[in-house]
């Protein structure tokens, strides 16, 4: 498994623990493209992510929803945390938000783009879509990552979550994610930048 830019750096990353690698040299710079290249048994798989410029996270705060008068609305009864940032104007950008509670990362697909938000001050809440999550308590501990990502990596979970129902009922037919991968290989490469910030419930 091998990692490279387009200035001509290249580095062999090295399993660290099973399933995971690590580079030691190659460093992640903003607007530098990347390579990877993974062989397995003599079959090539390559996939190309260029990095964006990294998003400030301006503010968290914590917003209280109910389910409404007839109660058990889509996200319960409880708080969530929202994120305000700044887009940057004239470029076309997309997101990627991790939510940290309590040092377990939560596995919830959150995604945005700045269609008709170009340059604007943009708040997005980040509720769970785990059904049988109680919610945020207070005490909690709640790190939100921002991620900037390209548009590949973008579509790969707005497809995989349209799959994985969210959004995706409609479809006419099982599919896979779209991937940047060649050679019909499943999965994501991403080269992104990321900023966070943690807030406490209260």
């Amino acid at each position: 498994m091998r990692v490279s830019d387009n200035f001509g750096n290249s580095e062999a990353l090295t399993e660290t623990t099973q399933g995971m690698y690590s580079g030691f040299t190659l460093q992640g710079i903003t607007g530098r493209t990347y390579t990877l290249e993974i062989t397995d048994n003599g079959k090539i798989y390559s996939a190309i992510s260029t990095m964006p410029s990294p998003i400030n996270i301006d503010s968290l705060f914590i917003e209280k929803h109910s389910g409404g008068p007839m109660g058990g609305g889509p996200m319960g009864d409880g708080k969530s945390v929202s994120v305000q940032f700044k887009d940057p104007s004239g470029v076309k950008n997309y997101y990627r938000f991790i939510q940290i509670i309590n040092n377990v990362e939560q596995n919830s697909i959150i995604i945005d783009a700045d269609v008709l938000q170009d340059g604007n001050t943009i708040i997005r809440t980040l509720h769970s879509q785990n059904p049988n999550s109680s919610g945020l308590q207070t005490g909690d501990s709640v790190t939100v990552k921002l991620l900037a990502i390209d548009k590949s990596t973008f579509d790969y979970f707005r497809t995989l979550g349209q799959l994985s129902g969210g959004g995706g009922l409609s479809a006419a037919s099982p599919a896979n994610p779209l991937t940047n991968f060649s050679n019909g290989a499943l999965g994501y490469f991403s080269a992104n930048a990321v900023r966070s910030k943690t807030i406490v419930i209260h």
